[in-house]
């Protein structure tokens, strides 16, 4: 029916009379017009025999009564036609186990993924800052007593080291490696003193640095030793707080105790030693926290001990001149000896 409506309107542009008589005669003979609704293409049809009487009007008041010729109910169903229609193939049935778990599946692979990813690169990170503080370490101790370079050594670590909480480690780094590697003297007891100064350190906030260098040292107790010796004397107050010398895992109270005397009385012998008979005590007792009456006792036990040493050693000297006079006193006679018989032959 709209290919007749589209032929009829097509006829009525060409205003043609032999071509509009033709396609009138094809839509009277090929429509019925039987029903009510199909009158108005017959009424067309016979306009169209008559060019004359045919406009612009007449088709668009055939059109309208074209449209309201179809019933509400048929242009719904024409209107069901093209919408909702579902392509053939396209309906599927309900989600098989594998299809529901897809997604779950994928995103507990995602999560696994990041986690992986996040250890992987908090591991790499973590290795990264343990190697400046070790670093940081090894330059503080090669620059020890050098003020311009140790301070561009602890700016130029903070800032690799990043955002967070680092003076502490740094510190706790240095001071273990201090501990390891220097031997003890009042020049390294000093030159810790600067340091921390330099870090800006209060006895208070060193208090916990040092209970961690203490569980670090924890089975190195000869270097934990040597950390108390140090600490005790360039910084006391922090050093008691921390309580480093309880915290030995197998030597007891009064071990510690001897051993740190031991350390301080050899420490001082050793300065003493270089020094000519009959001379003064040498500085630094009062840093290394040692009195007065025990600095002069030491200084004589060490003066004393010279001189012993050496008249050992000049009695040995004799000992072996005397040795040496007689070996050659035995062999004159043996050579007296074997000339005399040498005469008695030729006789």
């Amino acid at each position: 029916m709209r290919l007749a409506v589209a032929v009829a309107a097509t006829m009525l542009l060409a205003k043609g009379s032999f071509g509009n008589a033709i396609h009138a005669t094809i839509m009277r003979n090929s429509l019925p017009m039987t029903s009510p609704r199909r009158q108005p293409l017959r009424m067309l049809a016979e306009n169209l025999e008559s060019p004359s009487e045919c406009s612009k009007p007449s088709v668009k008041a055939f059109l309208i009564a074209q449209r309201a010729a179809v019933s509400p109910q048929q242009q719904e169903q024409q209107q069901q036609r093209y919408v909702g229609v579902t392509p053939r193939g396209s309906q599927t049935g309900p989600p098989s186990f594998a299809q529901r778990a897809k997604g779950p599946f994928m995103g507990l692979t995602f999560i696994a993924t990041a986690c992986v990813a996040f250890w992987q690169s908090n591991r790499i990170y973590q290795q990264r800052q343990r190697d400046l503080l070790a670093d940081f370490a090894a330059t503080m101790v090669a620059y020890l007593g050098s003020v311009p370079e140790m301070s561009s050594a602890i700016k130029s670590f903070r800032s690799q080291l990043g955002p967070g909480k680092y003076r502490g480690k740094m510190f706790v780094a240095f001071a273990n490696a201090v501990a390891s590697e220097k031997s003890l003297s009042v020049k390294v007891i000093e030159q810790v003193k600067e340091v921390v100064n330099l870090m800006g350190f209060s006895q208070d906030t060193l208090t916990p640095l040092y209970e961690a260098c203490a569980a670090d040292l924890q089975k190195q107790p000869s270097v934990l030793g040597k950390l108390t010796f140090i600490a005790e004397r360039a910084t006391p107050e922090a050093a008691a707080k921390a309580g480093l010398r309880g915290r030995f895992p197998t030597w007891s109270a009064e071990t510690v105790s001897a051993l740190q005397q031991a350390m301080l009385d050899n420490l001082f012998r050793d300065m003493c030693r270089s020094l000519p008979p009959d001379a003064a005590p040498p500085p630094g007792a009062d840093i290394l926290k040692l009195p007065e009456a025990d600095a002069a006792r030491l200084m004589q036990e060490v003066q004393q001990q010279k001189k012993e040493e050496a008249a050992a050693k000049l009695a040995e000297e004799q000992a072996k001149a005397k040795e040496e006079e007689l070996q050659m006193a035995i062999k004159k006679a043996l050579t007296k000896d074997d000339a005399l018989e040498s005469i008695d032959r030729v006789d």
